[in-house]
């Protein structure tokens, strides 16, 4: 049955065949093997070869009669035109095949098939990619796409995704949180309770991970109470981020007494965040209007569902590649520093001002440590150990995909990890572990810093 799905399947089977390989000269001469050969050419082994791929793929998923056969692209845009099946720049779905004009001079270069389409991005599987057979992503409409032709398939409903792929889109953010994920997956079709469960089983990996500093106890002064469900949390997000313990600690008693202020309690809200319509925040986070703020202020705070989510939220403002530069800082005054304009953050943090708000949060500082002797100083000497000894890079907010061409998950992004091996490709490249799970190769030009 010429499905799209048995397109893909076979596409996707030739997925890191490289040039010079024993499947890379087989797909040469199954090209050269049928007749008659377009154009009466024989393709040689040190030919361009996309056009090979794609028209092998329909062969061999016996689809020849719908696509054509073909091995110069601009001919092939002919041929989809004479069937009837040429889109041009139309937004595009599974299974269509994408042409690219390279240098915008009207000529078409490169071909292959669309194997996602999500987010207004195409994800791809082309030959002679890099001299091999593999994925990449562009924009739909990314300038150098020349048009799109989509072949006349037999319809038996939508390419469905793995598991594995569903579980990473769910942890990315791309099916919403609570009943709009599950409303979401069963409209498409998807089991919601199997893939949620493999999403907790990831999260429940992870947390058994030894990935944080645990505490052994909750933090006491003047009347707030972290407690080590909260103490661990804030842990974990410090190193998550690479931002000094102490400095989110004293902030939050600073900023919400550790959840004893009103807007703690009415809105889980303990840094008195106000609410916006354009706010966006962590996208991973749900959040509402809340409360008023006082008169003089106006305006709403924004309501948490708890205050982990609070934690989630605020501190992704203090992310590495945020407006704030407190990422990365290893001491107390340094940190403050990073999140006025004279520490080099884009705005300043607090109205009162970097020298104003240093001596509270100092003299915070001394009185928090007083209540619980040595506790600060051991948090952040225990952080401090665990970011030093591995080489490690912080990867770009704006990164999209690995450099072989998986799409990223939005966890990974502005986050440091280790270092787990190096190696030259088109640039630098760098293998990355979080704790010793190897997460995938980032190209140097999508390191934020290191």
């Amino acid at each position: 049955m010429a499905t799209v799905q048995t397109l893909l399947k076979v596409a996707q089977s030739y997925i890191g065949v490289s040039e010079g390989t024993n499947t890379f000269n087989n797909l040469i001469a199954a090209y050269n093997s049928i007749r008659p050969i377009p154009m009466g050419y024989q393709v040689k082994l040190t030919d361009d070869w996309c056009d090979v791929f794609v028209t092998v793929v329909s062969d061999q998923a016996g689809m020849s009669d719908l696509i054509g056969r073909e091995c110069g692209v601009q001919r092939h845009i002919n041929i989809f035109k004479a069937k009837g099946i040429w889109l041009g720049r139309q937004f595009p779905k599974v299974g269509d095949i994408i042409t690219f004009d390279w240098d915008g001079n009207g000529w078409a270069d490169h071909i292959g098939f669309v194997e996602s389409v999500e987010n207004n991005q195409v994800t791809t599987i082309e030959g002679n990619s890099q001299a091999k057979v593999k994925r990449n992503t562009f924009q739909w409409n990314d300038k150098r796409i020349m048009g799109y032709a989509r072949p006349k398939y037999q319809v038996v409903g939508e390419v469905k995704k793995t598991i594995d792929e569903l579980v990473q889109e769910v942890i990315a953010g791309k099916w919403g949180v609570g009943q709009a994920r599950m409303a979401q997956l069963a409209a498409a079709g998807y089991d919601f309770k199997l893939v949620q469960s493999k999403v907790n089983q990831v999260f429940v990996d992870k947390i058994q991970m030894p990935t944080v500093v645990v505490s052994e106890a909750a933090l006491i002064y003047q009347g707030g109470q972290l407690s080590k469900a909260h103490l661990d949390k804030l842990l974990a997000l410090s190193k998550q981020y690479q931002i000094l313990p102490s400095l989110l600690i004293v902030m939050l008693h600073f900023e919400g007494v550790w959840g004893q202020s009103n807007v703690a309690k009415l809105d889980h809200n303990w840094g008195g965040m106000t609410w916006s319509a354009s706010y966006v925040g962590n996208p991973d986070i749900k959040k509402a209007k809340g409360s008023p703020r006082p008169k003089s202020e106006g305006g709403y705070y924004l309501r948490y569902a708890s205050e982990e989510d609070f934690f989630e939220d605020w501190i992704y403002l203090l992310r590495p590649g945020g407006i704030y530069k407190v990422s990365g800082q290893t001491n107390f005054k340094e940190a403050v520093k990073g999140l006025f304009q004279v520490g080099g953050s884009k705005y300043d943090y607090a109205a009162l001002g970097y020298s104003k708000y240093l001596e509270r949060m100092e003299a915070r500082r001394v009185g928090i440590d007083k209540a619980n002797p040595g506790v600060l100083k051991k948090l952040d000497a225990d952080w401090f150990a665990g970011s030093e000894g591995n080489e490690k890079v912080i990867v770009s907010t704006d990164a999209t995909t690995w450099q072989t061409g998986e799409r990223m998950a939005t966890w990974v992004k502005g986050k440091a990890f280790d270092v787990f091996e190096t190696k030259e490709v088109m640039q630098k490249a760098f293998l990355l572990a979080d704790n010793g799970t190897v997460l995938g190769w980032l190209l140097e030009s999508d390191v934020l810093s290191a």
